[in-house]
């Protein structure tokens, strides 16, 4: 028993020497009903669900006793019998392509916590592909816009009290010329402006409101606030550009 709790000690002391980068906490995966999620920084995000689940639903506030304050990615994917989704006020993200091709999915209540919409969320909703639902080329889920019809051109102009710019929003839309954004706007998703700014040289300018507590542009560059950091220059931006001694990271 002394030599089992020498070897106890040992161990203890080893681990306790060794810095706190040498461990790596990884979630794990739980059950609670229809919905798998897993946990980190106390909170739930949801990131597969039973494919039978049908109907009207209110996606849980909490599963295993923590908020759910994310939906994960593909996490309600090929969710074929869904038609109506209500989101918990909490939730703060949802991830790309949630709910990719849910083919019922006719309605979608997004509540006014959600700050990110991540690439081609509804996708092949029922939602998505009912032409009601586009006004004048693009597609909005209340406050959130969610994409702009590839083939849009010329200038646009975001909504007036957009709070976010979903990932992929702008990404086909090669004929784009500008985009103004309101001081509304507090997310602009990954690969917004896609191939809008990969390989099209009709967008020559962003332009962000003054007021906006988040972005910022200057000659048509779109950087944060504070302009640390270079978000985008269009590819249609004509001569040579500076970078800003103020930048220190470039989004890629």
């Amino acid at each position: 028993m002394k030599k089992l709790l020498s070897i106890i000690l040992a161990v203890a002391l080893m681990l306790c020497a060794l810095p706190l980068g040498a461990f790596t906490l990884t979630a794990s995966a739980a059950t609670e009903g229809y919905y798998t999620y897993e946990i980190s920084n106390d909170a739930a995000t949801i990131t597969d669900v039973d494919e039978s689940i049908s109907g009207d639903i209110t996606i849980p506030s909490t599963l295993g006793g923590y908020p759910v304050t994310s939906i994960g990615n593909h996490a309600f994917s090929g969710c074929s019998n869904l038609t109506g989704i209500n989101i918990p006020y909490g939730v703060t993200s949802i991830v790309n392509e949630a709910f990719y091709y849910c083919s019922s999915l006719n309605s979608i209540d997004i509540p006014e916590s959600v700050t990110n919409i991540g690439s081609h969320a509804i996708e092949g909703t029922a939602y998505y592909n009912d032409q009601s639902n586009w006004q004048n080329g693009s597609l909005y889920i209340d406050n959130h816009l969610i994409e702009v019809h590839y083939s849009f051109s010329g200038a646009y102009n975001v909504n007036e009290g957009t709070k976010t710019i979903s990932g992929s929003a702008f990404f086909y839309c090669e004929n784009l010329t500008s985009v103004t954004i309101p001081d509304s706007v507090t997310s602009i998703g990954e690969y917004a402006f896609g191939a809008a700014l990969g390989t099209s040289s009709s967008l020559t300018a962003i332009y962000v409101d003054s007021e906006n507590q988040y972005y910022y542009s200057q000659d048509g560059v779109l950087f944060n606030k504070n302009k640390t950091k270079l978000i985008r220059c269009p590819l249609g931006k004509k001569g040579e550009y500076t970078i800003p001694d103020c930048v220190t990271n470039i989004r890629i």
